[in-house]
């Protein structure tokens, strides 16, 4: 925790010192530093996600802490740490303090090449939490235990525009996640983009996209390699409206799978070796995107994918999306669909490759600027055609069926008053259910919270 706040604010000051020295013809930097303060209160009917015996709670957050930012005209950082003290009513073993620190950062080096990076570290018992990062490799991570884990993820990138349109970007990732509990599996992840796109004139590009990773499910077997090359054409018919067309390559490749038999004196022995898992796959697609006058936009696409496994792994489907999104003066709504495949490979407890479909839908009603009301929901279900035999389990033959809804109020009650910038309360009901073939693996998930958030000049 210590070094990871260390290493923030190291990073934090390097910034501070390259903004004040690289020009002397800079503006001064502006800081700004806002003490916060939240407290939440939160029912949850079911706080291990298990389909029996389930076990209810009342959980109270105190949350104090601080947002501080550095505004210039080439540097832009801002950095934010709310520590958390969680109380559990009924279930008081699982009290915790809890950390959440998140540093963003932007530097323009020249005009057209800027750098940034972002750094999240979390440290929280919760049973499920969603990464929320763009990769064929799912990231919602489900637990059914209250154990504490540290999970840290930092990201930069260097970004060079030049032309109209044109882009170089490279990109990184590492994510680095321990858990107490000895049954869930750490992982560490190295992750790396590189995109190059290129318009030849104003009608007709090429984007070039290239992804390589490199994991480890456990720390200590399982490593994964994985390299996809993606292609795409696009054409603009107007400035509206445009058409593309990708294909992609990949390969993924994990070492062999190593089984043990437990001895006496937690003694293990080696008895067999087994590289089972190994899959390349290809994909195609063809799709366009269209904004239209009265700030609607339409976007989809459809393709075809092909995964090729050793030991007659081998999967194929449809990839389709679909995606409206509608603004009107203070409303905003979309509703999409999509299908194909997902490689949910950094999950706890990994589920393997699955061929999925959901449909989701969001609205968002904001009046007078004080009040935001939100609703949300989804539909969706996966069919599960190849797991890691290295975690010790099958899971090929299960499907599941997921159901979401929440919707959630936020009322700004005072802003920019005497030492207040802002002060509003939140309220959220939500709704998950997962159907499941393999029965234990099915829940139903019910809360409620009510949160009060202060925000201090």
């Amino acid at each position: 925790m210590y070094k990871v706040i260390n290493s923030s604010l190291k990073l934090f000051l390097l910034s501070l010192l390259l903004c004040l020295t690289c020009s002397e013809a800079w503006a001064a930097p502006i800081f700004e530093f806002h003490p916060l303060f939240s407290s939440e209160a939160r029912y949850d009917d079911n706080i291990y996600l298990t389909r029996s015996n389930t076990r209810s709670d009342w959980i109270t957050t105190v949350s104090p802490g601080f947002l501080t930012t550095l505004s210039h005209p080439r540097l832009n950082i801002t950095a934010e740490y709310k520590p958390g003290f969680v109380y559990f009513l009924h279930n008081p073993q699982h009290d915790y303090t809890r950390y959440d620190v998140n540093f963003n950062g932007i530097l323009e080096l020249t005009p057209r090449l800027i750098f940034s990076l972002s750094d999240v570290f979390l440290r929280a018992n919760d049973p499920q939490i969603d990464e929320l990062v763009e990769t064929d490799y799912e990231r919602s991570i489900r637990r059914n235990t209250r154990s504490l884990y540290n999970r840290n993820m930092i990201n930069p990138q260097l970004e060079y525009r030049f032309g109209r349109e044109n882009i170089a970007r490279l990109y990184y990732r590492n994510t680095n996640y321990r858990a107490k509990d000895p049954e869930d599996d750490d992982y560490r992840e190295n992750f790396f983009e590189a995109e190059f796109e290129y318009w030849f004139d104003v009608r007709n590009a090429l984007n070039l996209m290239c992804h390589f990773n490199k994991a480890n499910f456990d720390l200590d077997t399982d490593l994964l390699n994985g390299v996809d090359l993606t292609s795409r054409f696009i054409h603009r018919f107007t400035p509206h409206f445009e058409l593309f067309g990708e294909y992609g390559v990949g390969v993924t490749d994990f070492e062999e799978s190593r089984y043990y038999e437990n001895l006496d004196a937690r003694r293990k022995y080696l008895v067999d070796i087994e590289d089972v898992e190994d899959y390349d796959l290809r994909k195609f697609n063809v799709g366009f995107e269209w904004r239209l006058p009265r700030n609607l936009r339409i976007e989809g696409s459809i393709g075809y994918f092909w995964r090729e496994g050793v030991g007659n792994r081998d999967d194929q489907g449809i990839n389709s999306l679909f995606e409206i999104e509608k603004a009107i003066k203070n409303i905003t709504a979309n509703v999409r669909w999509e299908s194909g495949y997902s490689a949910s490979l950094f999950a706890v407890r990994d589920a393997g490759f699955s061929d999925f479909w959901r449909v989701s839908t969001n609205l968002t009603y904001t009046y007078l600027e004080k009040l935001e009301f939100n609703c949300r929901g989804s539909y969706g279900y996966n069919e599960y055609t190849y797991g890691r035999s290295g975690q010790g389990f099958a899971i090929e033959g299960r499907d599941d069926y997921s159901y979401t809804a929440a919707t959630s109020l936020t009322y700004h009650i005072l802003r920019n008053y005497f030492f207040i910038n802002d002060l509003f309360l939140e309220t959220e009901i939500s709704h998950i259910e997962l159907d499941s073939s393999r029965k234990d693996d099915g829940y139903i998930n019910n809360q409620c919270m009510l949160k009060l958030t202060a925000a201090f000049f």
